[in-house]
């Protein structure tokens, strides 16, 4: 990994964990929690209704469902990865 890289990495997930140190970081996640619940309720009915579920449906809130999940780890594990960075840097 080039130099340039390396900075923009630690640069990224520096970003990353600033956003998780927002005052406002645990209300994204309350909305974010609500959601996924909405979402998986949705599935449930639809898998025990009459009809079943709609395939395509299911797959975009599954989809959505793992995509908010990952935004919201990705955040959140932010801090380790650029702590173990900075460690194999020496810093």
């Amino acid at each position: 990994m080039s130099e340039d890289d390396k900075r923009e990495l630690m640069k990224t997930q520096a970003e990353l964990v600033a956003l998780t140190k927002h005052p406002a970081w645990p209300s994204l996640i309350r909305v974010i929690d609500k959601k996924v619940d909405r979402v998986e309720t949705e599935m449930l009915t639809q898998a025990f209704s009459v009809n079943g579920v709609d395939p395509k449906r299911a797959h975009f809130l599954r989809g959505f469902r793992e995509g908010v999940r990952y935004m919201a780890q990705v955040c959140e594990g932010a801090e380790d990865r650029l702590e173990n960075i900075l460690k194999a840097e020496g810093e």
